[in-house]
């Protein structure tokens, strides 16, 4: 989809949402901003962007609680279960590419957004991160799917992004291919035995084929003591 047709698609749903509000509207409103600000633009396309994001902030508080409303009943759990089952599944993947995309950049979006106007809803920003955080959970460890999933990624027309959230595409990371974030609270989980007894395997597995992760573990057991993987 060109940026063109991103935006009369963005412009659709803010007029649909100042005549009624609904989960949908605003999950597809704040994913339409952030595929427009995760691509190159200029000119008029970037100054009808900047309109319309003023008015969503204006509206952010209800805004926020249909995103919640949208992300608690979200397909992707069901989606991920159903990819790792067939992984595969050509037609699969990209179904899960794309909506997990778009999830990503609803949530960047509305984090900014909270982040700068200090909103009273701001609980549900880590309402969703705990729901695709979760969803990440069950496919990280499946490193040819992850890899599969980079490739469909590889003419995504997104040009800024945090390889670090935005796992699915394709970018440098060194030897460790999972997201620096979720393997560091990996490991602080297992330190805390905290890791779920799902997870705990398919980390111990990583860990011990990751040299990577054995150095940083290193690195961070000489700063602070602990207890050994």
């Amino acid at each position: 989809m060109n940026l063109e047709m991103r935006l009369e698609n963005l412009r659709g749903y803010w007029a649909a949402w100042q005549k009624g509000h609904t989960p949908e509207l605003a999950y597809g409103i704040l994913a339409g901003i952030g595929y427009l600000r995760h691509s190159e633009i200029l000119g008029e396309i970037l100054q009808n962007l900047r309109k319309i994001e003023i008015g969503v902030r204006r509206n952010l508080e209800p805004i926020l609680v249909e995103l919640g409303k949208f992300m608690s009943e979200s397909a992707l759990p069901a989606k991920v279960q159903a990819l790792t089952q067939s992984p595969k599944d050509g037609a699969l993947q990209a179904d899960f590419y794309q909506d997990r995309t778009a999830s990503e950049l609803a949530w960047q979006i509305a984090k900014e957004y909270v982040d700068e106007e200090m909103a009273k809803n701001w609980e549900v920003i880590g309402k969703v991160r705990d729901i695709l955080d979760k969803v990440d959970d069950e496919i990280l460890f499946h490193r040819e799917l992850v890899e599969s999933l980079q490739k469909i990624g590889g003419e995504e027309p997104l040009c800024y992004f945090d390889p670090d959230f935005f796992w699915w595409l394709p970018a440098e990371r060194g030897e460790c291919y999972l997201p620096s974030h979720r393997r560091n609270e990996y490991m602080a989980m297992n330190e805390e035995n905290l890791l779920s007894s799902a997870l705990k395997p398919d980390f111990m597995q990583h860990f011990l084929t990751c040299r990577q992760c054995r150095e940083l573990y290193e690195m961070l057991r000489g700063i602070v003591p602990s207890q050994s993987i």
